[in-house]
Formats: structure tokens, C-alpha cells, sequence
């Protein structure tokens, strides 16, 4: 049986992201970005950064991790992807039954859970099984 290590707040589900939305994402997986280096990450101006981050912001998908000195000028923000704009469910199937983690998009497991499953189950049974593994980690305390 698994257990929720952290409180997690499911957050609304944001609009479609398009593929300009995917590229500034993917510029902020691994490290915080300024607007500056996103721009020249992306071939895109400040000002077209600026928009596409405020409506990331907005949705819950980008946060701001604060001010950053450069070798001179004025400081800056920077921003970075919101572990928990969404939840991974990972599954590992194996000869008796299956484990199952809910992760935030940073990696950190939040709940595990194993099951053994029928050996004549099929397709179906295991997917109906994977749903009812979700619905037991989500019901757990922690989870909004």
C-alpha cells in the first residue's frame, strides 16, 4: 500500500497547449529561465515571451521563483515549470500484478501502490484495474 508524502492540490484543467506553449515548457524543464534566456531559447522577442508566460502563469503550469542579480543592471524573475501542474501515474506491470506511482511533473512520488492481478484478466480488467489504483492514491489525505 502507498501513502500521499506530500499535499498536493489538484489544480483546474487549463486550456489546450499548443505547440509554442510545449517549447517554452520544455525550455523550463530542467532549470529557472528569465525572460532573457527564454527569448534566446526560443527565437521569440521578450515581448512574445512575456505573453505566452503570463497566460502559463495564469493556468498554473509556470511559477515565478523570484529576483536574480546579473553581473550588472537591474535584477530579473525567474520562472519555472510548476511541479504540480499536473500528476504522472507511471505502471509497471510484472508476472504477478502491477505498482503504480503518482509523481508531479519534478519526479517526487507522491503515492504507490501494488496490486496482484488475475492471470485471465486481459486488457480491460488491467486498465479497470490502473483506474481503480488511481482513484485509491487520489483518496488518499493530501489530495484535494
Amino acid at each position: 500500500m502507498g501513502s500521499a508524502k506530500t499535499s498536493v492540490r489538484t489544480p483546474p484543467l487549463p486550456s489546450v497547449l499548443d505547440k509554442a506553449d510545449l517549447l517554452l515548457l520544455h525550455a523550463l524543464r530542467h532549470q529557472a529561465r528569465s525572460r532573457a534566456e527564454l527569448a534566446l531559447e526560443t527565437d521569440w522577442s521578450r515581448n512574445t515571451v512575456a505573453a505566452r508566460l503570463g497566460r502559463l502563469i495564469d493556468e498554473g503550469w509556470v511559477v515565478e521563483t523570484g529576483d536574480s542579480r546579473g553581473e550588472r543592471g537591474r535584477p530579473f524573475l525567474r520562472y519555472a515549470l510548476n511541479p504540480e501542474a499536473a500528476l504522472i501515474l507511471a505502471v509497471r506491470f510484472h508476472a504477478e500484478g502491477l505498482n503504480a506511482a503518482l509523481c508531479t511533473l519534478s519526479g517526487t512520488i507522491l503515492a504507490t501502490e501494488s496490486v496482484n492481478l488475475e492471470a485471465d484478466l486481459g486488457p480491460d480488467g488491467a486498465i479497470a484495474q490502473i483506474s481503480r489504483l488511481l482513484d485509491s492514491m487520489t483518496a488518499q489525505p493530501g489530495f484535494d
